[in-house]
C-alpha cells in the first residue's frame, strides 16, 4: 500500500495543478496584457501595481504556488504582490501535498495517526501565540503588513482549518465504517444505514448552539478592533484572535456539518442543499479569481474620488456580485469545465 501511495503521489499533484492552474493562467494573461486597456481616466493608472508585480516577473510565483513563502523570504519586494488575492491558493496547494502525509497513518496505524494531527494542531495554534505575542501584531493584516506575510498567509499558522478538517474527515468515515471497502462503504445502502443518527437531543442542540455561538463571536466580536485607529485591542486580544479564530470556525463548521451529515439538521440542510446554491457553488472559484478584475475596471474608471457610505458600499457590492458571477459562468463554460473533463480522461 505505501508503494502504491508513493508511485501516485505525482500524478496526484500534477492534478491538483491542473485544476487550478488554468483560470490562474487565465487572470495573469488578462492582468498583464488586456486589463491596461480596458479603461482609461484620471485614476486608471493607480490600480496598476499588481499588474506591473506580474509583468516584473511575479507570475511564475503564482503558477508555482509559492507567493506566500516567497513574501516570508523577501517581504521588499514587489514580486509576491502580482495578484495578492491569490495568496490562499499558495496555501491550498501545498495544504493538499501534505494531506497524504495524515491520511495515510489514519488508515494504516489509525493511533499514530491521530496522534500527528493532534500534535501538528498544537504546534500551529502555538506558533500562532508565541510569533503574535513576540511581534506585538494587531489582530487584521490590514494594520500591520508584517503581520499578514509572517502569520497570516503562511501554512504553518493557517494549517488550523485543514487540520481540523482533516481530523472530522477521519472522524466520520470511522463512523461510517471506515475498515469497510469503499464501494460497499459508499453504497446507497450502505449510506441510508449509516448516515442518519439519532444523538440524544441535549448533545444535538449542544453542537448547534456551541457551533452559533462560536462562529457569530469570530464574525461579530471584532468590532472593537476596527472601531478606531489604532485598534483599541490590547495585546492579550490581539494573541486570542490570531491563536484560537482559525481554530474555532472549523470545529464549529464542523458541528454544522455533523448535524446535516447525520439527518439532525433538516432544515439547515436543506437550505444548504437548496439547487440554486450548488448551481452558484459551481461558479464560487472562477469568481474568486476574476472578482479583483471587476473591482479594478469600477473603481479605477471613474472620474472622482470615491466617497464611501452605506449606500455606495451596498450598490458596489451588488455590481461586483453580478459582474463577477457572470465572468465566472463564461470561465467555467470556457476553461474550468473543459479543464475538469481533461482530467476525468
Amino acid at each position: 500500500a505505501g508503494k502504491a501511495w508513493w508511485s501516485a503521489y505525482p500524478m496526484y499533484a500534477l492534478g491538483r495543478w491542473m485544476r487550478l492552474s488554468p483560470l490562474v493562467g487565465v487572470l495573469l494573461l488578462t492582468t498583464v496584457g488586456l486589463l491596461p486597456a480596458l479603461g482609461d481616466g484620471p485614476m486608471w493608472s493607480l490600480g496598476g501595481a499588481e499588474g506591473d508585480a506580474c509583468r516584473a516577473g511575479g507570475w511564475w510565483l503564482n503558477l508555482l504556488y509559492v507567493q506566500n513563502l516567497f513574501a516570508l523570504a523577501a517581504p521588499d519586494s514587489a514580486l509576491w504582490r502580482c495578484e495578492g488575492h491569490l495568496w490562499y491558493l499558495a496555501n491550498d496547494m501545498q495544504f493538499f501535498l501534505a494531506a497524504p502525509l495524515f491520511a495515510y497513518p489514519l488508515v494504516t496505524r489509525p493511533a499514530a495517526g491521530w496522534a500527528l494531527l493532534a500534535a501538528a494542531l498544537t504546534a500551529s495554534t502555538a506558533a500562532n501565540a508565541v510569533i503574535a505575542a513576540v511581534n506585538g501584531y494587531a489582530a487584521s493584516p490590514l494594520f500591520d503588513q508584517t503581520y499578514f506575510t509572517n502569520v497570516y498567509i503562511q501554512p504553518w499558522t493557517r494549517a488550523q482549518p485543514f487540520l481540523v478538517g482533516a481530523a472530522f474527515a477521519a472522524f466520520w468515515d470511522r463512523l461510517q465504517g471506515g475498515a469497510a471497502p469503499l464501494a460497499r462503504r459508499h453504497s446507497p445502502a450502505s449510506a441510508a444505514s449509516h448516515a442518519r443518527r439519532a444523538d440524544p437531543a441535549w448533545l444535538v442542540w449542544g453542537l448547534a448552539a456551541g457551533a452559533a455561538a462560536v462562529m457569530l463571536a469570530l464574525s461579530f466580536g471584532t468590532l472593537g478592533l476596527y472601531s478606531a485607529l489604532p485598534s483599541p485591542w490590547g495585546d492579550a486580544q490581539n494573541v486570542s484572535y490570531i491563536a484560537l479564530s482559525r481554530l474555532g470556525w472549523p470545529v464549529g463548521l464542523s458541528a454544522v456539518a455533523y448535524l446535516c451529515f447525520s439527518g439532525q439538521a433538516p432544515l439547515v440542510n436543506g437550505l444548504l442543499s437548496w439547487w440554486p446554491l450548488q448551481v452558484f457553488g459551481k461558479l464560487t472559484f472562477a469568481a474568486y479569481i476574476v472578482h479583483p478584475v471587476v473591482m479594478y475596471g469600477v473603481n479605477y474608471s471613474t472620474t472622482a474620488p470615491i466617497e464611501f457610505s452605506d449606500i455606495w458600499f451596498a450598490k458596489s457590492f451588488t455590481s461586483f456580485l453580478a459582474w463577477a458571477s457572470l465572468l465566472a459562468l463564461l470561465l467555467w463554460l470556457l476553461a474550468e469545465k473543459p479543464a475538469a473533463n481533461l482530467l476525468a480522461l
